[in-house]
């Protein structure tokens, strides 16, 4: 009997790919395969539908997004007669989607892409401009806030709930969160997100007609905004206290928010570094990341909160696909992915200084380096896309 495959979210950055993939591997297994997405999702971030057994149903943002919308979200997954559901975990603490699965006696599967329960909606909800006083001050953790607005009764609810099936965390560390929050050990797994193919390359720098010369070091940023969450302003403060003055830092921040970039630049200019930092802003393609990855000498991630970002970020796995170190933070569940002295360095959120010892010491020894390279390749193997979908695939078809 063919099984219906459902994925009801947001299908953001991070989880695209994934669904695409696993939507793809079910249906070459001779599954028939349903993808709820919003309109807004653009088509190539989705798999073709040249099979006959993937249909893509689109839906209004605002349908999946509020909670209090969600009619047509409801009517379209009553209607598919689906033997299994992958949603979000969230949607469980709306009382009409939880009685819906229950009357439909679907098996759930919960992929839960963000660090915590509600994590997403919490970080969705919060202007801009109150995670970025966060996350400049310090003085209150994201994850208190998230606690603070669903506290610990919640997550203990919804682990009782009838309809409640198997939950896949991307880490340990939110695998851990959910048994102390009472939800069954049988019941919540890890599998480790999914990194495309075309992320295994190199590990050999290569030079690109970019403008660099072949002897000046390169270290790159790649990712969303805000800049503020992301660090990126204590990384372009780290690089007045670098060693070598051919230092060039590369910002590639995906998203459409100018100010973002006029504010970076404007710090820049400030510090007297805009020979040394160039802040693009726009949708670059994975395969121009992949080049940029390449010819970098390491790629600096130095989150301050998880806000609006996934437990484990893909971009910090992808460069270690790459064969590059990664330096990063102590912040979610990074410390399972970098492993400090063995495949890339951590560093303190917010420490320019400390940011910036860390950068001279990978792009000065090329011993650490190189090694760090090789241990980052090796490390982002857990990560391979046909490993991860395999497994998941094997989860879903277990029912």
């Amino acid at each position: 009997m063919c099984r219906e495959f459902s994925h009801s979210s947001r299908l953001r950055d991070a989880v695209t790919s994934e669904v695409s993939l696993t939507a793809s591997a079910l249906s070459s297994a001779g599954h028939d395969t349903v993808i709820l997405a919003g309109k807004s999702l653009p088509d190539q971030e989705l798999p073709e539908q040249s099979h006959q057994k993937i249909n893509i149903i689109r839906i209004p943002e605002q349908e999946i997004i509020n909670p209090f919308r969600y009619t047509k979200l409801l009517d379209a997954i009553s209607t598919l007669h689906c033997d299994v559901i992958v949603t979000y975990l969230s949607f469980m603490l709306f009382p009409k989607f939880s009685r819906l699965l229950s009357r439909l006696s679907v098996t759930a599967f919960h992929r839960l892409i963000h660090g915590k329960l509600f994590l997403a909606d919490v970080s969705h909800a919060l202007p801009d401009l109150l995670l970025r006083y966060l996350s400049a001050y310090g003085k209150i953790d994201f994850y208190d806030i998230a606690r603070l607005l669903y506290p610990t009764f919640l997550l203990r609810t919804t682990s009782k709930t009838k309809a409640l099936g198997t939950v896949i965390t991307l880490s340990d560390r939110t695998r851990r969160a959910l048994l102390r929050s009472g939800f069954n050990d049988q019941k919540v797994m890890t599998v480790p997100p999914a990194i495309a193919p075309i992320w295994f390359k190199g590990p050999n720098r290569e030079r690109m007609t970019s403008g660099f010369s072949a002897s000046e070091k390169k270290i790159l940023y790649y990712g969303g905004g805000p800049s503020i969450l992301r660090g990126i302003d204590t990384l372009i403060q780290s690089v007045r206290y670098l060693n070598d003055p051919d230092i060039h830092l590369e910002v590639y921040l995906r998203g459409s928010d100018r100010c973002d970039q006029k504010l970076m630049l404007g710090l820049a200019r400030k510090l007297g570094l805009s020979s040394q930092v160039t802040v693009v802003m726009g949708f670059q393609e994975a395969d121009f990341l992949v080049k940029r990855v390449l010819e970098s000498d390491c790629v600096v991630l130095p989150f301050k909160l998880m806000a609006k970002v996934a437990d484990v970020p893909l971009t910090v796995v992808e460069p270690m696909a790459c064969g590059k170190p990664v330096i990063s933070t102590s912040v979610g569940a990074i410390p399972e992915v970098v492993q400090h002295g063995t495949n890339g360095l951590l560093v303190r959120p917010s420490s320019a200084k400390q940011l910036s010892e860390a950068i001279n010491s990978i792009v000065q020894n090329d011993s650490l380096r190189t090694r760090f390279s090789s241990n980052a390749r090796k490390s982002a193997e857990l990560y391979r896309s046909d490993s991860v979908i395999g497994r998941l695939t094997n989860i879903y078809e277990s029912v």
